[in-house]
């Protein structure tokens, strides 16, 4: 219903409603027009698979993952490393709990997406990190918990970087915290702290 919904707002607001036809599935396509010839219409594909909705900006993407629905496949994303460790960690995390929303992203394949689709430019700082080692840096993932008992909400993330780190990447030289325990000049009206347990050596060395 909340599907149907959302179809009857996208019309409503002057999107044009299609179905197509892929890999043997009814895929709903939604195509909503530009205001000037300039810019290019907006369009989305999607379709409930065992309650999960699909929705992609892009018909090839749709159609691959139509095709691995039969079964996994070495090019499943649910047989990457950084997957599999990422989802790991978060179950492992959550322990009896479920995750109501989960997320997973490539920061490299990210990057190259937004400079593709000219959302920025290939020499901003960000895109210049790569070769100074920032590749280290495969997958980050992670899950949010909105029925814990305890809290009100639970997020988790973690960072898939099966090492050794290299280069400026040796600044994030992390190491586990033994404890949480807060110095006494914190002070009560902080609305929010945060804590790194960080290898100084390591990071100081790459920085040498």
């Amino acid at each position: 219903r909340a599907l149907n919904d959302l179809y009857s707002k996208m019309v409503e607001a002057g999107a044009e409603k299609r179905s197509e036809s892929m890999q043997g599935v009814s895929v709903t396509a939604l195509s909503l027009k530009s205001d000037n010839n300039e810019t290019p219409s907006l369009e989305r594909f999607c379709f409930l698979d065992a309650q999960v909705l699909i929705i992609a900006n892009d018909a090839n993407l749709i159609d691959s993952v139509l095709a691995l629905r039969g079964g996994a496949s070495q090019e499943s994303l649910s047989n990457q490393a950084g997957f599999q460790a990422t989802a790991k960690r978060v179950k492992e995390a959550m322990g009896d709990r479920t995750s109501d929303f989960s997320w997973y992203v490539t920061p490299i394949q990210y990057a190259d997406m937004l400079v593709s689709a000219g959302v920025s430019e290939p020499n901003e700082e960000w895109q210049l990190l790569r070769p100074v080692g920032s590749a280290v840096f495969q997958a980050i993932g992670g899950g949010v918990c909105l029925t814990s008992a305890e809290q009100e909400l639970e997020s988790y993330t973690f960072v898939y970087a099966p090492g050794p780190l290299q280069k400026a990447a040796q600044w994030f030289s992390l190491k586990p915290l033994d404890k949480i325990e807060l110095p006494d000049w914190v002070p009560a009206e902080a609305a929010t702290i945060s804590q790194w347990s960080w290898d100084h050596s390591a990071a100081f060395s790459a920085y040498g």
